[in-house]
C-alpha cells in the first residue's frame, strides 16, 4: 500500500515536471496533502477490514467452541445411557426355551392301574348283586358260572361243533346200518326183477348225496374261532379284565371258564376206560368205525356167495331145460353185487368222513377235537344253565392330561390330570342281558416335580 503511495506521488512530480515550472508552490503542496490523504485513509479501510475479519473469525472460533462442548455433552450423556443400559439383563440371553412336556409313562400307568382297579371292584360287585352265589357248609348249592364275553363266539362255536358231528356220525351209522341190511336182504331173498335193481343203484347214488352231505355239514361246523385273536391294546384293558375276573375266580362258588383253555382228557377205548365214560362224540364215532367193520366183512361175505351162485349159473348154462334157473342165478347175483356196490361206496364216504374228523389244520385244531371239548362244555353247562352267564367288560377310553411348566427361579414341572371309563355287560345262555351300564373314575390333577 505505501509503495503504491509513492508511485503516484513521483507520478505527479514527473507531470509537473512536464509542464516546467508553470506550477507553483502551493499546488505541489496541495496535491502532496491529497496524496497523503488517500493514504490515510486507505489506512483506515485497510484497518476496518482487518477488525471485521478478526470478528468474524473470532466468532466462527466461539461457535465452533460451542458445538464442540455440545458434542461432548451429548456424548457423556449416550456413554451415561450405555453404562446404565448395560446394567439391565439381555431377556434373549436369559429366557428359558418352552419346556417339552415330558411322557412320564410310569406316572401314567399307575394312575390308569389304580382307576382300572377300582371300577373292576365296582363291576365284580355288581355281579355279585345280579348273581348272587353264596358258600352254605363248604358247599355250594347254587354255583354260578360265567364265561369272558369275548369267549362267546368261541364258546358257540364248540357246542355246535360237538352237536353237529354227533348227529352226522350218528346219521352216517344209521345210513350203513340200512345198507347193510338191505345187502342182508339182497342174501336172503331170491333173485329180483331188472328194474329193482335199477332202483337200488340210484338209491346207492342217493345215500352217496346223503354222505356228501354229511361232509357239507362237518365242514361248516367246523370252529373258527382259532384264525381269530383278539387284541388288548390298553393297559387298562388288560388289567379290567384281569381285575375282574381275578376276583370273581377266587370269590367261592364262582366258575370262570376260559374256553380256549378247556382241554379235553377224556378216554378214548372204550367207555368203561379210566377216567370216567367215552365222550358221546368218540362213542358214535367207534360205532361207525364198527359199523364199517361190520359192512367190510358183509360186502366180502356177499361177493364169495355171488361168485359161489355165478359158479352155479355157469355149470349149468347150455343145459336144456334149465334156462330158468340159470337166468334166476344170475338175476340173484346181479342183486347181491348191486348191493355190495352201495355199502363199499357207502363205506367209502364214511371212510373220508372219518379221516375229516381227525384232519389237524395249520392252527392244530381238528374237527374231533373241538366236538369232544364242546361236548364236555355242553355238558357242565346243561346242569347250570340258569346260573350261567357271559360277562363282557371293556376299557371305553383311559387318558392322562399332561402339562408342563419350566422358569428361571422356578422348578420344572408337570401336572397330571386322568379319567378312565369302563363298561360291562352280563348276558345269559338264553340271550337276555340281566345288567349293563358304565362307570367313570377319575384322579385329581397332581403336580409331580421333574426332579426329586
Amino acid at each position: 500500500m505505501k509503495l503504491r503511495s509513492v508511485v503516484n506521488l513521483l507520478l505527479s512530480l514527473a507531470a509537473l515536471g512536464a509542464h516546467g515550472h508553470a506550477q507553483s508552490q502551493p499546488a505541489l503542496d496541495a496535491a502532496t496533502a491529497s496524496a497523503a490523504l488517500q493514504e490515510a485513509l486507505k489506512r483506515e479501510s485497510d484497518a476496518r477490514a482487518a477488525i471485521a475479519k478478526n470478528a468474524v473469525d473470532i466468532a466462527n472460533a466461539e461457535a465452533s467452541a460451542r458445538a464442540a462442548l455440545a458434542k461432548a455433552q451429548v456424548d457423556a450423556e449416550q456413554a451415561r445411557s450405555n453404562y446404565y443400559q448395560s446394567l439391565v439383563p439381555d431377556p434373549s440371553k436369559y429366557k428359558v426355551a418352552a419346556p417339552g412336556t415330558p411322557k412320564l409313562n410310569a406316572s401314567a400307568a399307575i394312575r390308569a392301574f389304580n382307576e382300572t382297579a377300582e371300577a373292576a371292584s365296582a363291576i365284580s360287585a355288581e355281579v355279585a348283586r345280579i348273581a348272587p352265589a353264596a358258600e352254605e357248609n363248604g358247599r355250594c348249592p347254587n354255583e354260578v358260572w360265567l364265561l369272558p364275553g369275548a369267549s362267546m363266539a368261541a364258546t358257540r362255536s364248540l357246542i355246535t361243533a360237538s352237536v353237529s358231528t354227533e348227529k352226522a356220525l350218528e346219521q352216517l351209522w344209521s345210513q350203513l346200518d340200512s345198507s347193510r341190511q338191505d345187502l342182508a336182504a339182497a342174501l336172503k331173498e331170491p333173485a329180483a326183477p331188472r328194474s329193482e335193481t335199477r332202483f337200488l343203484m340210484a338209491t346207492a347214488g342217493a345215500v352217496a348225496a346223503v354222505v356228501q352231505g354229511v361232509l357239507s355239514v362237518a365242514t361248516i361246523a367246523k370252529p373258527q374261532f382259532a384264525f381269530d385273536t383278539v387284541s388288548q391294546t390298553t393297559t387298562s384293558g388288560s388289567v379290567l379284565e384281569a381285575k375282574v375276573f381275578g376276583t370273581l375266580a377266587s370269590t367261592p362258588c364262582y366258575r370262570v371258564i376260559d374256553t380256549n383253555a378247556l382241554v379235553p382228557l377224556v378216554p378214548l377205548s372204550h367207555p368203561s376206560a379210566p377216567g370216567g365214560p367215552m365222550p358221546a362224540e368218540l362213542e358214535w364215532l367207534q360205532a361207525v368205525r364198527d359199523q364199517l367193520a361190520g359192512a367190510r366183512a358183509d360186502v366180502r361175505n356177499a361177493l364169495g356167495v355171488a361168485q359161489g351162485i355165478d359158479k352155479m349159473a355157469n355149470a349149468l348154462r347150455g343145459t336144456k331145460g334149465k334156462e330158468a334157473a340159470v337166468s334166476a342165478d344170475d338175476a340173484r347175483a346181479e342183486r347181491i353185487v348191486a348191493a355190495a356196490k352201495t355199502v363199499t361206496e357207502l363205506a367209502n364216504e364214511a371212510d373220508k368222513v372219518l379221516a375229516g374228523l381227525y384232519t389237524v389244520d395249520a392252527q392244530g385244531n381238528s374237527l374231533i377235537d373241538a366236538a369232544v371239548r364242546g361236548g364236555r362244555l355242553r355238558n357242565r353247562l346243561a346242569a347250570s344253565a340258569q346260573s350261567t352267564y357271559f360277562l363282557s367288560v371293556t376299557t371305553i377310553t383311559s387318558d392322562v392330561d399332561l402339562a408342563a411348566k419350566d422358569g428361571l427361579f422356578t422348578k420344572a414341572a408337570t401336572s397330571l390330570s386322568s379319567n378312565t371309563i369302563a363298561s360291562w355287560k352280563m348276558t345269559n345262555v338264553f340271550g337276555s342281558i340281566v345288567s349293563t351300564g358304565a362307570l367313570n373314575k377319575a384322579t385329581p390333577t397332581e403336580v409331580k416335580d421333574v426332579w426329586p
